[in-house]
């Protein structure tokens, strides 16, 4: 008898995690977190099709496969929660989550929002992984995922064209990215990453957000080659989620060698090949210009930016909005400006943290080097191995 998936029902705007009881069985928690600024209104489309077929999907996927796992779960119960966010000159810059529930008050969310505003090319994805880990209530025992939906990356790693150079502006009380990304992961909240439109034409970019789905056991994928089966793609990572978690709870308490540990992995994905393969279909692989594995000593954002320098990265990797054949940060490159030096105002006559002065539209220059690496492809394997 195949194991049956517990239907999550329809329910009203800010139902919350107290409809869920372990008696239910497994309780999956999936937070969207979405640009919602102006170059991304079919992403958010997208996202708003596809989240409420997702339980559907995932039955749909057990059913039609045939496949028997005693790594899958019998009942899986969905949770969902939305993060929305632009950028500091927006207000407010990244909304409060919802609360875990049903997928109606995601949709009803992402409806309320239209794609507008953004201020240099980063964008406030620090802030909005900051809530995510501190705002909303994880349960200890459910599988953790978070979709991340964007163009464009997050503040204060390296490059012209970034105003907030050193992070979030200090009223907001949010620490380094990294640190956030490692709370996340300690916590067992998985990446799944979709990279959008230019995404992976600026060359820092695609290396950052690979860089976050290696630490949370994720992965990073093209958008547009998932956005037709948005749903489809969903369910299936929620499966995943689930056998993964299982299998490293079940092998991880083994206290075997590396060998022993990756037979049993080879074991357990034994016939689940057909189920998962999409996950890691070439043709959703994102292109990186440098290799992620050279970031891994980095704790913080200047580890990071040391490690971009140690690869030989420039400060226009990527751009700064004012067109390919543009020489400098927006405006004061002729005096001898700092190329770090944030927003084009005049910090250094005593401005502080306020918002910096008519931004670029998010126009970036395209630079690939002439030998760009490909990401590299997760299989669920992969992931197993990787939390070795």
């Amino acid at each position: 008898m195949l194991p049956s998936l517990h239907r999550l029902p329809l329910v009203p705007t800010g139902a919350n995690k107290e409809e869920w009881t372990p008696s239910m069985g497994k309780l999956l928690q999936l937070v969207i977190v979405l640009d919602c600024t102006g170059s991304m209104a079919s992403a958010m489309a997208a996202v708003k099709r596809a989240v409420l077929s997702v339980v559907d999907e995932m039955h749909a996927k057990m059913t039609e496969s045939g496949i028997k796992s005693d790594d899958l779960s019998e009942n899986i119960t969905v949770q969902f929660s939305l993060i929305t966010y632009r950028d500091y000159r927006d207000m407010p810059a990244c909304a409060d989550p919802l609360p875990f529930g049903g997928p109606d008050a995601v949709r009803a969310g992402i409806e309320a929002e239209d794609a507008t505003g953004g201020d240099d090319f980063p964008e406030c994805v620090e802030l909005a992984l900051h809530y995510a880990q501190t705002k909303l209530e994880w349960e200890d025992k459910a599988d953790k995922m978070m979709l991340l939906v964007t163009d464009a990356p997050p503040h204060a790693q390296g490059g012209v064209g970034d105003y907030y150079p050193n992070g979030a502006p200090s009223q907001y009380k949010c620490p380094d990215i990294w640190t956030t990304v490692d709370r996340l992961a300690e916590r067992g909240v998985c990446m799944t990453i979709c990279g959008c439109g230019g995404f992976d034409s600026h060359r820092r970019t695609p290396t950052i957000y690979e860089l976050m789905a290696r630490k949370t056991n994720g992965r990073l994928v093209r958008f547009e080659a998932i956005q037709g089966s948005l749903a489809s793609y969903l369910g299936t990572a929620a499966l995943e989620e689930d056998f993964v978690q299982n299998v490293l709870e079940r092998v991880g308490g083994m206290n075997l060698s590396e060998d022993a540990y990756n037979q049993a992995v080879d074991e357990a994905m034994e016939g689940m090949q057909p189920m998962f393969r999409s996950l890691g279909a070439k043709e959703y692989a994102v292109k990186t210009f440098f290799d992620v594995a050279k970031f891994d000593d980095a704790k913080d954002s200047e580890g990071v930016k040391a490690a971009f320098r140690s690869l030989g990265a420039t400060d226009d990797d990527y751009g700064d909005g004012h067109g390919a054949d543009d020489d400098g940060p927006p405006a004061f490159r002729s005096l001898g400006a700092d190329d770090d030096m944030g927003a084009p105002s005049f910090r250094s006559l005593g401005g502080g943290e306020e918002s910096p002065m008519s931004p670029p539209a998010k126009v970036m220059r395209s630079a690939p080097p002439a030998a760009a690496h490909k990401s590299h492809v997760t299989t669920t394997r992969d992931r197993l191995r990787r939390r070795a």
